[in-house]
């Protein structure tokens, strides 16, 4: 997990270098505009501002490669049955289920929580039958299988893949990434 938490904080200060070179890039237009005319900034300015969507775009799907490497991580993690203490459905905006459960490590005790990466798209209603129906699937007392770090055993999963809501924003930053490299590259068209 620490090399989870250094990914993201090499990914955030990216992001600020970003933010920084765009400042620059924005300094630098309003300099040429006010010198060379208003055509050599906008294509500047156009140019840079397809960058930071490919950017932005990269650094999604590298967020959700990282993600999808931890979850390889933890198909290897031993399991161990555990005992589910609670179900509830939380949340105001969106509503989603939230199990909460316990399990014996090397004899101590430990307990998690999980929404089980239930989607929260869709209505409220729907998203409050959605976890109705898993409610169904996870009743207090009931056994589950625990899946826990051997190096720190309080953090632990129920399920070892992936959520929907990782496949939809890789979907999303290759997307991102497709229309840019797009609107970047310049199709050259037959002639005849």
């Amino acid at each position: 997990m620490n090399k989870f938490i250094r990914d993201i904080k090499n990914i955030i200060m990216f992001e600020i270098l970003s933010v920084t070179a765009i400042i620059v890039l924005t300094a630098l237009f309003y300099i040429l505009s006010k010198k060379n005319g208003i055509s050599v900034a906008n294509n500047l300015l156009t140019l840079s501002v397809k960058l930071i969507f490919l950017i932005t775009g990269a650094v999604i799907i590298y967020l959700n490669i990282l993600e999808f490497d931890l979850y390889q991580q933890r198909k290897s993690w031993p399991r161990v049955t555990g005992q589910v203490i609670s179900f509830d459905i939380v949340g105001v905006k969106t509503r989603e289920p939230e199990i909460s459960y316990r399990f014996t490590v090397n004899e101590k005790m430990y307990q998690g929580k999980t929404n089980l990466a239930t989607p929260l798209f869709g209505s409220r209603k729907y998203q409050e039958q959605t976890a109705r129906t898993i409610s169904g699937n996870y009743q207090v007392g009931d056994s589950v299988m625990v899946y826990y770090n051997p190096e720190n055993p309080g953090e632990s999963v129920l399920i070892i893949h992936p959520g929907w809501s990782v496949y939809m924003q890789l979907t999303f930053g290759i997307f991102i990434v497709a229309i840019v490299l797009a609107l970047i590259i310049p199709v050259k068209s037959k002639e005849g």
